[in-house]
């Protein structure tokens, strides 16, 4: 007996002992029944690419060009440029870690042949710390030791 008819007679009858809210949600986590062809690895990916995106682009915002009329010289500008040092270096950790990021997420998606309704919920949970890596960029920045 093949898997699919082993698990669907498993839930067959009318005294099953498992719900069908379970069955389904049991089913979504293995094989059987497969995840909707429109909700696949492809999609994840692109939906990874726009969040990173936008997350990458949003650090670069908080950082400041020196004003024009605090700088006066050459040496004004150095001076500039090294307060603006720390958000300078949170950025380029921030954004060097969501490439990191970006490039292993990449790696095992390409490992993987379909997408399920966990992976997608796991996947979401990962985009999230995603999201808020640039306010906690701009916190850091701000708050240094």
């Amino acid at each position: 007996m093949d898997a699919p008819s082993a698990r669907s007679n498993l839930f067959a009858g009318p005294h099953s002992p498992v719900s069908k809210t379970a069955a389904w949600w049991w089913a979504c986590a293995g094989d059987y029944p497969p995840w909707p062809s429109r909700w696949t690895v492809e999609r994840l990916a692109a939906l990874s690419d726009g969040i990173f995106a936008v997350a990458m682009t949003l650090l670069v915002l908080h950082l400041r060009v020196p004003t024009i009329e605090a700088v006066h010289s050459e040496r004004d500008l150095w001076r500039a440029l090294v307060v603006l040092a720390p958000r300078l270096v949170m950025y380029a950790m921030s954004f060097i870690t969501l490439g990191i990021y970006w490039v292993g997420q990449q790696t095992q998606l390409n490992h993987l042949a379909r997408a399920h309704r966990s992976l997608a919920w796991v996947h979401l949970v990962f985009l999230f710390s995603v999201s808020i890596m640039p306010f906690s960029t701009t916190l850091l920045a701000q708050f240094k030791c």
